[in-house]
Protein backbone atom coordinates (compact mmCIF):
# COMPACT_ATOMS: atom_id res chain seq x y z
CA UNK A 1 0.00 0.00 0.00
CA UNK A 2 2.71 2.50 0.44
CA UNK A 3 5.28 3.16 -2.26
CA UNK A 4 8.21 4.91 -0.94
CA UNK A 5 6.12 6.81 1.77
CA UNK A 6 3.49 7.58 -0.63
CA UNK A 7 0.15 6.43 -0.75
CA UNK A 8 -0.93 5.86 -3.78
CA UNK A 9 -4.60 6.48 -5.65
CA UNK A 10 -4.79 2.59 -6.51
CA UNK A 11 -4.35 1.80 -2.73
CA UNK A 12 -6.80 4.50 -1.82
CA UNK A 13 -9.53 2.93 -4.11
CA UNK A 14 -9.06 -0.64 -3.01
CA UNK A 15 -9.50 0.18 0.73
CA UNK A 16 -12.27 1.84 -0.32
CA UNK A 17 -13.73 -0.93 -2.22
CA UNK A 18 -13.00 -3.42 0.71
CA UNK A 19 -15.27 -1.51 2.11
CA UNK A 20 -18.02 -1.34 0.36
CA UNK A 21 -17.75 -5.10 -0.27
CA UNK A 22 -17.84 -6.26 3.03
CA UNK A 23 -20.85 -7.86 4.02
CA UNK A 24 -22.65 -9.32 7.34
CA UNK A 25 -24.19 -13.09 6.35
CA UNK A 26 -26.83 -14.73 8.09
CA UNK A 27 -25.02 -17.00 11.02
CA UNK A 28 -21.42 -14.45 11.28
CA UNK A 29 -20.33 -12.48 13.76
CA UNK A 30 -21.55 -9.56 14.24
CA UNK A 31 -18.58 -7.77 16.54
CA UNK A 32 -16.53 -9.20 14.24
CA UNK A 33 -18.17 -7.35 11.45
CA UNK A 34 -18.72 -4.19 12.91
CA UNK A 35 -14.73 -4.31 13.98
CA UNK A 36 -13.65 -4.83 10.71
CA UNK A 37 -15.92 -2.49 9.45
CA UNK A 38 -14.78 0.14 11.57
CA UNK A 39 -10.80 -1.03 11.15
CA UNK A 40 -11.05 -0.09 6.96
CA UNK A 41 -12.73 3.36 7.41
CA UNK A 42 -9.77 4.24 9.63
CA UNK A 43 -7.38 2.73 7.54
CA UNK A 44 -9.39 4.65 4.22
CA UNK A 45 -9.22 7.89 6.62
CA UNK A 46 -5.82 7.15 7.26
CA UNK A 47 -4.62 7.01 3.58
CA UNK A 48 -6.52 10.41 2.75
CA UNK A 49 -9.23 8.67 0.83
CA UNK A 50 -12.17 10.27 2.92
CA UNK A 51 -15.50 8.51 3.45
CA UNK A 52 -17.87 11.12 5.53
CA UNK A 53 -19.72 9.97 8.76
CA UNK A 54 -22.83 10.04 6.34
CA UNK A 55 -21.47 7.50 3.73
CA UNK A 56 -19.82 5.29 6.59
CA UNK A 57 -23.57 4.94 8.35
CA UNK A 58 -24.53 4.11 4.87
CA UNK A 59 -22.15 1.76 3.73
CA UNK A 60 -21.93 -0.05 6.93
CA UNK A 61 -26.58 -0.46 6.75
CA UNK A 62 -26.04 -1.22 3.06
CA UNK A 63 -23.90 -4.20 4.63
CA UNK A 64 -26.30 -6.35 6.80
CA UNK A 65 -28.21 -9.07 6.32
CA UNK A 66 -31.53 -8.86 4.61
CA UNK A 67 -33.02 -10.28 7.55
CA UNK A 68 -32.20 -6.86 9.13
CA UNK A 69 -34.09 -4.94 7.21
CA UNK A 70 -36.80 -3.68 9.51
CA UNK A 71 -34.02 -2.27 11.72
CA UNK A 72 -32.07 -1.09 9.34
CA UNK A 73 -34.84 0.52 8.01
CA UNK A 74 -35.48 2.82 10.92
CA UNK A 75 -31.23 3.25 11.68
CA UNK A 76 -31.36 5.11 7.77
CA UNK A 77 -33.19 8.10 10.16
CA UNK A 78 -30.34 8.35 12.57
CA UNK A 79 -27.46 10.52 11.41
CA UNK A 80 -24.52 9.73 13.07
CA UNK A 81 -22.81 6.57 12.50
CA UNK A 82 -22.30 6.16 16.37
CA UNK A 83 -25.53 6.15 17.31
CA UNK A 84 -26.25 3.33 14.49
CA UNK A 85 -23.93 1.51 15.88
CA UNK A 86 -25.08 2.06 19.97
CA UNK A 87 -28.33 0.99 18.33
CA UNK A 88 -26.61 -1.97 16.59
CA UNK A 89 -24.63 -3.43 19.49
CA UNK A 90 -28.30 -2.90 21.55
CA UNK A 91 -29.90 -5.07 18.94
CA UNK A 92 -26.95 -7.43 19.31
CA UNK A 93 -26.87 -7.75 23.05
CA UNK A 94 -30.76 -9.03 22.71
CA UNK A 95 -30.06 -11.76 20.40
CA UNK A 96 -27.26 -12.72 21.83
CA UNK A 97 -29.30 -12.83 25.31
CA UNK A 98 -31.45 -15.19 23.75
CA UNK A 99 -29.22 -16.85 21.55
CA UNK A 100 -27.00 -18.22 24.91
CA UNK A 101 -30.28 -19.23 26.56
CA UNK A 102 -30.76 -21.41 23.42
CA UNK A 103 -27.45 -23.04 22.99
CA UNK A 104 -24.76 -24.67 25.38
CA UNK A 105 -21.72 -21.96 26.49
CA UNK A 106 -19.29 -24.06 23.73
CA UNK A 107 -20.54 -21.99 21.03
CA UNK A 108 -21.22 -18.42 20.63
CA UNK A 109 -24.22 -16.62 19.36
CA UNK A 110 -24.05 -14.95 15.56
CA UNK A 111 -26.04 -12.50 14.42
CA UNK A 112 -29.78 -13.97 13.48
CA UNK A 113 -28.37 -17.30 13.59
CA UNK A 114 -30.89 -18.97 11.04
CA UNK A 115 -32.83 -21.38 13.08
CA UNK A 116 -33.51 -24.54 10.80
CA UNK A 117 -36.69 -25.73 10.57
CA UNK A 118 -37.35 -29.01 12.52
CA UNK A 119 -39.25 -31.39 9.89
CA UNK A 120 -41.40 -33.81 11.62
CA UNK A 121 -41.45 -37.67 9.84
CA UNK A 122 -45.27 -39.04 9.58
CA UNK A 123 -45.19 -42.67 9.09
CA UNK A 124 -47.89 -44.60 8.14
CA UNK A 125 -47.95 -48.27 9.64
CA UNK A 126 -49.73 -50.31 8.51
CA UNK A 127 -50.83 -53.27 10.98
Amino acid sequence: MDLYNRTSEIAKLYVKKQLRSLHLHDGNDFPNHVTFFRQLWQKVNSIGGTISNATFRSILLGSLSALLDSIVIMLYATTLSIDVLIQLNVHWTQVSRCERKNVNSATSPTMLQANKPKYIVCANQWL
